[in-house]
């Protein structure tokens, strides 16, 4: 695997594999979009499964030609492979809440939202109404890859053959290449997100003001001055100070109710990286 060294503070250029069929339609959460049949959507894929980097998993085939609303704007994403964190997504967004339930993976159980290229998409007035007349499929002329193939691409390596040795590939494993990198500190992220509607300006303001008071209270010396200002206070906080995490099993089953704990009893469970046993405890869920 080629390796990549990784500086969250260098705005790098906006993604540079986009493929000429990779439009945009500006959707915005609310509005009705109907998923494009299959054939039109293969037009837009590589011989990989993809349309800019960007999987079209066999997960997806059920959704087309179905009416769903857009629940957010795709324009961040996670990437969990290379661990590079938060990169720039374009032209996509994410349908009422639709996530893969892994049934051509091998039954992978992660439950990822699944992100939809807007070219995959067409807007609509309504759950059962006609935006504009009926016509046939785009033809898939030149289409480079069928509903088959779709299926071998969900296959990274065969591996020895065994089952579990097969790597699987899908949106998750391939968005590194799918997205770009953006600085921590872009402004335009929190523009991107506040237009959407996904946050109040108010809310970015007051999470700039919690990572500054955070980055505060790591120096001692900087925090006894703010507090002998401000008096004892408590922001959102998430580092431990664990060197060893510990483990507790519930046993837990679909339908049980449960209390979250509170945040000091959270606390005594991470480390100093805000983690327990690999698993972060971000200030998003205090």
């Amino acid at each position: 695997m080629d390796t990549f060294q990784l500086n969250p503070y260098v705005i790098a250029p906006m993604t540079t594999n986009l493929h000429a069929a990779d439009t945009p339609l500006d959707l915005k959460p609310g509005e009705w979009v109907e998923v494009r049949g299959l054939t039109e959507i293969l037009a837009t894929l590589d011989p990989r499964g993809r349309l800019s980097a960007l999987s079209f998993m066999p997960e997806m085939e059920r959704y087309c030609g179905r009416r769903f609303r857009v629940s957010r704007r795709a324009d961040k994403a996670c990437d969990r492979v290379l661990k590079s964190g938060n990169r720039r997504m374009v032209n996509a967004v994410h349908l009422e809440d639709l996530r893969c339930d892994g049934a051509d993976h091998d039954g992978c159980g992660a439950a990822c939202l699944i992100f939809w290229k807007e070219t995959w998409l067409k807007r609509v007035e309504g759950p059962g109404s006609v935006a504009s007349p009926a016509g046939v499929e785009r033809a898939a002329v030149g289409a480079k890859i069928d509903a088959a193939g779709l299926r071998q691409a969900t296959r990274a390596s065969e591996g020895d053959g065994t089952p579990e040795s097969v790597v699987w590939s899908c949106q998750a494993t391939t968005m590194y290449e799918a997205t770009s990198a953006f600085a921590r500190w872009d402004v335009s992220q929190f523009v991107r997100d506040v237009r959407a509607g996904h946050v109040k300006a108010r809310t970015v303001v007051w999470w700039g003001i919690t990572k500054a008071l955070n980055r505060i209270r790591l120096v001692p010396k900087m925090w006894r001055l703010v507090e002998t200002t401000r008096g004892p206070f408590r922001v959102p906080f998430i580092g431990g100070t664990l060197t060893k995490t510990p483990r507790e099993l519930l046993n837990l089953l679909p339908g049980e109710w449960v209390e979250v704990k509170s945040y000091e009893e959270i606390l005594a469970t991470l480390d100093k990286k805000g983690k327990n046993r690999g698993m972060t405890f971000d200030s998003e869920m205090v």
